[in-house]
């Protein structure tokens, strides 16, 4: 889950003895950080929220699909398996700037990880955000955010950040 994420960074941050912090994150991570200063409100000084998911809706990437093949049991896994360094590269080509390769550490970095893994981290979104949108739960937090997001993403619907309209306590860039 997104909070069982927050909860490891703090167990990191403890052993750091890191007793206020800046919770700052790009994409999931943005949850993670948000999720942070839920459970430790005391500790996080501000937010910073790269291209972060504002809502389930949002997330046109995992609607796709390719995502939703994935994450079907038996044909998932086959294709996850057998995905070519180039599809890998296509299938990744919206998390990054128009213009831009994907450079092989990121291919290889995906080829790493496992089948699960990935569509758990997706499924642990889409619940993050189903419960609550972040922009409600960014406007009940005390903390200024500062939500920094590429209008031409391409995994998130950019019309989204309407959400942080009148969320006083954020300042959209």
């Amino acid at each position: 889950t997104i909070e069982g994420m927050a909860r490891a960074v703090l167990e990191a941050l403890d052993v750091d003895r890191a007793d206020t912090f800046v919770a700052a994150g790009h994409s999931m991570g943005g949850l993670v950080a948000t999720a942070l200063a839920e459970l430790a409100p005391d500790r996080v000084t501000r937010l910073v929220l790269v291209n972060a998911p504002p809502t389930y809706e949002s997330r046109t990437a995992a609607r796709g699909r390719g995502e939703r093949i994935l994450r079907l049991p038996v044909i998932g896994d086959l294709i996850w398996r057998r995905m070519s360094d180039d599809q890998i590269r296509a299938t990744m080509r919206s998390a990054f700037a128009p213009g831009h390769d994907v450079g092989d550490v990121f291919v290889e970095d995906l080829k790493r990880t496992t089948r699960a893994a990935f569509t758990g981290s997706s499924s642990a979104i889409d619940d993050y955000l189903r419960r609550k949108p972040l922009p409600e739960r960014v406007a009940a937090l005390t903390q200024q955010a500062f939500v920094i997001f590429g209008e031409r993403d391409g995994r998130v619907a950019p019309g989204s950040l309407d959400g942080y309209g009148p969320v006083a306590n954020a300042t959209v860039a």
